[in-house]
């Protein structure tokens, strides 16, 4: 009878970690945010975002088109006062931004790569698929990179970003 009770109590934990919500990026409070060292310079949440200006990026998923819908980086990160266009000078050139997941996964870019006045637009920080909100398993948005080979640096449960400096990273 003691096995019975063991072999009940394994298959109950088994189902309820199978139906635990998944991590969905962001903080416990649904936020994102943008930081320097310990400065928060930009926080918004999934419905703050759903009112900013809207952009979409159509990238290879498995051999098919798929459409992402969801807001450019750069304007997430000219609206945290971030040097872009004719400011970004000096340190500005030499500064990165690591994009990290609720999972710890990171993925980094260069501020200057992130610019639209060098280059077309081409990372999504995105909340829909194909005209409908994300699955589970891409988290509440997922930062979508349309430049590179497909998946090679887009962000599932995405969290922040991180401004690095060259100096900060080291030398």
């Amino acid at each position: 009878m003691y096995n019975v009770h063991r072999w009940v109590l394994a298959i109950a934990l088994l189902w309820a970690t199978s139906i635990a919500p998944a991590q969905t990026g962001g903080d416990v409070a649904g936020r994102f945010e943008i930081v320097k060292g310990s400065d928060v310079l930009f926080r918004w949440t999934a419905a703050e975002m759903a009112a900013m200006p809207r952009a979409s990026l159509t990238v290879k998923d498995d051999g098919l088109d798929v459409r992402y819908e969801g807001v450019w980086m750069h304007e997430l990160l000219d609206r945290a006062g971030l040097p872009l266009g004719p400011k970004l000078r000096g340190e500005g050139r030499i500064t990165g931004v690591i994009a990290e997941a609720s999972d710890g996964y990171r993925v980094l870019f260069t501020l200057a790569e992130l610019d639209a006045s060098f280059r077309e637009p081409h990372v999504l920080v995105a909340d829909r698929l194909d005209g409908e909100p994300l699955v589970a398993h891409h988290g509440a948005v997922r930062l979508v990179e349309g430049g590179d080979e497909p998946g090679t640096r887009s962000v599932r449960m995405f969290a922040r970003l991180r401004i690095v400096t060259v100096n900060e990273a080291g030398r």
